[in-house]
C-alpha cells in the first residue's frame, strides 16, 4: 500500500494507519515534495508532479502495482498517478480529497499562502487552520495533535507554498470519467477544507466508485490514537484492498516510511 499525505503532513502522520494495515500489507509512505525531509524545491508545484514523484517512490522499492491511498492533496496526486499510469495501481482509496478546489476551499488556500510567512513564525496562527469546532472542545485531542505537530520537521514557506500551488492548479473532473481503478471515495462531514460534496462529485464521476457510509467526524483526526471514524474507515479500506502484499520476516512487517524522496 501507498501512502500519500495531505498539505503540510508528513507521512509520519499516518502513523495509526500504518500500524494496523503494516500488520497484512507491506506499506510504504513518502514524505511529499516540500514537507517532512523530502527537499522543498521552489515552486509552484503540480498535482501531476507529485504523481510523478511518487511513481518513483514505487520504483525505487521495486513495487510494480500498490493500492494507492492519498489524503486531501495527496488524493489529487493519487488521481493523477492513476489517470496516468492505471496499470500500476491495483486500487484507489480518496479520503478528504478534490477533484478540484471548491470557491470557500480556493479562497482559504489562497488567504493561507499569503499568510503562511507570518504564520511561520507563530505557533498559535498555524495551528488553529483545520480543526472543527467540535474538535476544539476535546481538550485531550487538540494536545495531541499540537504535540505531534511540534514534533515533526517544520515546512518551509517555499515547500508550504509550492503544495498550495499544487492543490490550487489540481481539476481531474473531465477526466475522472476515464479513470478505470477500482476506487473508494471516503470523506468527513466535517471537513473543514474539502467539503463533502467534492467527494460525492468524485464519487459520481469515477465509474464505480463505492462511497462508504458517511461519518460525522473529519478525515483529520487525531494523531497517535484511533477515533471511531478511522477504525469504521480502517474495516473499509481492509475489506477494499483486497490483495496485500505480505512479508514472510517479522523485521520487514514494520511498516516502511520513506522519509526522502529518490533523486
Amino acid at each position: 500500500m501507498l501512502w500519500l499525505q495531505g498539505l503540510n503532513a508528513p507521512a509520519a502522520a499516518w502513523g495509526v494507519q500504518l500500524a494496523h494495515f503494516s500488520r497484512t500489507h507491506r506499506c510504504i509512505a513518502p514524505d511529499a515534495r516540500g514537507v517532512g525531509k523530502s527537499d522543498a524545491p521552489p515552486g509552484p508545484y503540480t498535482t501531476r508532479q507529485l504523481a510523478d514523484d511518487a511513481l518513483r517512490v514505487l520504483e525505487a522499492c521495486e513495487v510494480e502495482r500498490a493500492h494507492v491511498v492519498g489524503l486531501s492533496l495527496g488524493g489529487a496526486a493519487a488521481q493523477e498517478l492513476a489517470l496516468a499510469q492505471p496499470d500500476r495501481v491495483r486500487s484507489l482509496a480518496l479520503l478528504a480529497s478534490f477533484a478540484r478546489q471548491a470557491p470557500r476551499s480556493r479562497a482559504l488556500m489562497e488567504a493561507w499562502r499569503a499568510l503562511y510567512p507570518a504564520a511561520a513564525e507563530a505557533a498559535p496562527l498555524r495551528d488553529a487552520w483545520l480543526f472543527s469546532d467540535a474538535y476544539w472542545r476535546k481538550e485531550a485531542a487538540v494536545r495531541a495533535a499540537l504535540r505531534f505537530a511540534s514534533s515533526q520537521p517544520f515546512q518551509s514557506v517555499q515547500g508550504f507554498q509550492g503544495q498550495i500551488d499544487a492543490a490550487l492548479a489540481h481539476d481531474a473532473i473531465g477526466r475522472l470519467p476515464s479513470l478505470r481503478v477500482p476506487t473508494l471515495v471516503a470523506h468527513g462531514a466535517l471537513d473543514q477544507l474539502a467539503p463533502p460534496a467534492g467527494a460525492e462529485e468524485m464519487a459520481r464521476l469515477i465509474p464505480g466508485a463505492e462511497p462508504p457510509p458517511g461519518s460525522r467526524g473529519g478525515a483529520r483526526g487525531e494523531p497517535g490514537r484511533a477515533t471511531r471514524g478511522q477504525r469504521r474507515l480502517a474495516r473499509a479500506l481492509g475489506a477494499f484492498a483486497v490483495s496485500p502484499f505480505r512479508f514472510c520476516s517479522t523485521e520487514s512487517q514494520r511498516p516502511r516510511v520513506v522519509t526522502r524522496l529518490p533523486g
